[in-house]
């Protein structure tokens, strides 16, 4: 007997005492797995095209605000419903097709840039529509971030190299000016702007081959650019996502960390680099976004895979910052992911959809459940424009073990195994070969019996298990196999 743990996806590397093969629709957690869900539609009132951007803020009174866009419309959630909230001046927006909607806060007013269109801002206090942000602002800014008291947007329509802040604590002023600080930066190397993280005191710059730190320093220099990286910059725009001191990206060469907006970390090396590069589909780069779930503690990437024929992003890749270890999951066909809420606020009028009666409420008028108590989320868009949070039912979960010799210098008979899964109804197929050159046979999978365990007879010289889990099956967590009963299988 023996216990074989489930093992750590890492697909880049031999099988044979080294890592799974698969770990698709869960992730990782410090002993085991845990269920991935599905995404579940949440929105009844779709977006009128693709998604191309959301965010998700407060207003001054603690009410949820949830805003999305696409190519030509900016929307605001009311209850499960996306309204239109667009500029009344100006017609339809232009985004292209390859562009993303980028968000932030400062004060009162939500900032949205888009690549093409002057920036935009709504009052989260009381606006109806979005309107042009006031002052001069730079047309065409493809990221925005907010940097201590400094609206910092970057990457224009003819100069693709720049950033440019507003005036210290004013987001309407934009005309450069020592007495203001606002000023702007052409970079001089490391290719295009590809994404912007702001902190406190400063923020990240990515670039296609290098990342820069801007630290304010106040007049005349106000921001001080300090190369982080060079060769290593984010080769997808849509990779970069931080939250509290963590920022992450992929680079051609593969994955990264920056801890601290000071160490760069290599997070995929000899783990999952190829994997990806050779699981997504090149056609479809623009599609890629990335997220941040602070709950589970997990980075996840959304593309379209290779060989799948599909046009909209259908699969991620998942990692869990506090153990490093990574995962897959295949959703289905969606449009982007991001890092969203759990409730949206109500009004008068959408408290309706709860009760016909005021009396007949659950708490009172003045309860935060009216408000908004936001949960955060993983969350994204499906392809009827819905928007969605990954807390459905659990994906149907599969998960290998690491592959070993059962007996020491021969072939093996494996006769039984004990799936460690704390629910469901979960089943095992062998795999097995006789020589590391052969390609591994996975005999059919057999059910857990009233005993807990999976009988058959398994012949080979070196053994893996496959534990899959029915979706929609309630579990927590997923260890691996024990009581694994192997005998010498001969020589014949």
């Amino acid at each position: 007997m023996m216990l074989m743990p489930v093992a750590e996806f890492l697909p880049d590397l031999p099988a044979f005492n080294g890592g799974a093969g698969e770990a698709l629709n869960v992730f990782a957690s410090s002993r085991s797995y845990r269920p991935f869900p599905a995404l579940s539609a949440f929105s009844t009132t779709p977006l009128s095209a693709r998604a191309q951007g959301a965010f998700y803020t407060r207003a001054s009174d603690g009410t949820a605000r949830q805003f999305a866009g696409d190519a030509t419309k900016l929307y605001l959630l009311s209850s499960t419903a996306w309204g239109n909230v667009s500029r009344l001046a100006g017609g339809g927006y232009a985004a292209t097709s390859d562009d993303f909607w980028d968000f932030a806060q400062f004060g009162a007013n939500c900032i949205a840039v888009n690549g093409t269109d002057d920036p935009q801002k709504f009052n989260v206090d009381g606006a109806s529509n979005f309107a042009v942000l006031g002052g001069t602002p730079p047309t065409g800014a493809r990221f925005i971030e907010i940097m201590g008291d400094f609206v910092v947007m970057a990457k224009f329509p003819g100069a693709k190299t720049r950033v440019r802040w507003s005036g210290i604590n004013d987001a309407e002023s934009w005309t450069i000016s020592a007495s203001t600080q606002a000023d702007q930066q052409d970079i001089p190397d490391g290719g295009f702007i590809t994404g912007l993280i702001g902190y406190e005191y400063g923020g990240l710059v990515f670039q296609e081959r290098a990342i820069r730190r801007m630290d304010y320093e106040g007049s005349p220099v106000i921001f001080r650019f300090k190369k982080l990286a060079e060769g290593i910059g984010a080769t997808l725009e849509g990779s970069v996502a931080g939250f509290g001191d963590r920022a992450f990206f992929v680079h051609r060469s593969g994955f990264f960390m920056v801890a601290g907006a000071a160490e760069l970390v290599p997070i995929g090396a000899e783990k999952v680099d190829r994997f990806f590069w050779n699981d997504i589909d090149t056609v479809y780069l623009s599609r890629v976004t990335a997220a941040v779930d602070p709950v589970n503690k997990i980075y996840g990437i959304s593309y379209v895979g290779a060989g799948s024929g599909s046009t909209s992003p259908n699969r991620l890749l998942v990692y869990h910052w506090d153990t490093g270890r990574w995962s897959r999951v295949q959703p289905g066909d969606h449009e982007m992911i991001y890092s969203g809420a759990s409730q949206q606020g109500y009004t008068l009028d959408t408290l309706d959809g709860l009760s016909g009666s005021v009396d007949a409420l659950s708490f009172s008028l003045d309860s935060p459940v009216y408000t908004g108590v936001a949960r955060p989320l993983f969350a994204g868009f499906n392809t009827a424009h819905n928007l969605g949070y990954f807390n459905g039912a659990n994906l149907a979960a599969t998960v290998d073990t690491t592959e070993a010799q059962l007996v020491e210098g021969q072939r093996a008979l494996l006769r039984s195994l004990r799936p460690m899964v704390d629910g469901g109804t979960p089943s095992i197929a062998i795999g097995t070969r006789n020589r590391q050159i052969d390609a591994v046979s996975f005999a059919g999978a057999v059910a857990i019996n009233s005993l807990g365990t999976c009988r058959g007879r398994w012949r080979g010289r070196y053994h893996r298990a496959r534990l899959t889990i029915p979706a929609a099956s309630s579990w927590n967590h997923l260890y691996g196999v024990d009581e694994i009963l192997a005998v010498p299988a001969g020589t014949r």
